[in-house]
């Protein structure tokens, strides 16, 4: 059981794979199935999250909620870019800044060091301790070619098996994403 909560606080942009998408399942619909083949697109995204344990596949800006002060804090999504600040609620219920900290960034888990550890008295919240940071890939283009292959395998194989009912074989995910995500799992799982 985890101690702490999360919360994305920004939204990645959409990722943005459609054509290549409609390309790879040989579409000539038009644009008739874009809004479905982007759920299946979201979805894909979302299950390689899932599946990885929390690596986060485009630029998307976290809140992880505490409910102590402890000497290092581990941040859990991955692969973290950016840590931006250090917040709590002291014992008047007023969000302060903490600034004695530093940021390793360098592996997964991203780590949050408090440098000093005379901690401040905290309010009674549940979670009164908040780390802002930013995890994921910068944008589309710098996504690694198995991530982005990984995305379209799925998001067709949801297509090819939308149906309710068929007189087909419907079959399991396509093994190579399995694959890709084992590749980038991180192990936040368990934190």
């Amino acid at each position: 059981m985890h101690n702490y909560s999360i919360e994305e606080i920004a939204l990645p942009e959409s990722l943005d794979l459609l054509a290549e998408l409609k390309a790879h399942i040989n579409s000539n619909n038009g644009s008739a199935e874009d809004a479905q083949l982007s759920q299946f697109l979201d979805t894909a995204c979302e299950l390689f999250e899932h599946e990885t344990d929390g690596m986060v596949i485009l630029s998307t800006t976290f809140k992880q909620y505490f409910p102590c002060w402890q000497k290092c804090f581990q941040l859990a999504r991955g692969k973290v870019s950016d840590i931006a600040n250090v917040t709590y609620y002291d014992e008047n219920d007023q969000e302060q800044e903490f600034t004695s900290w530093l940021g390793d960034a360098t592996g997964i888990p991203g780590l949050v060091l408090m440098t000093d550890c005379n901690f401040p008295a905290l309010s009674t919240m549940p979670r009164p301790i908040a780390i802002e940071f930013t995890a994921g890939w910068l944008s589309v283009e710098y996504l690694p070619a198995d991530v982005k292959v990984a995305i379209l395998q799925l998001a067709a194989h949801l297509y090819s098996n939308r149906e309710s009912h068929t007189d087909e074989k419907l079959e399991e995910l396509p093994m190579g994403f399995r694959r890709v995500c084992d590749k980038y799992k991180t192990g936040l799982g368990g934190i």
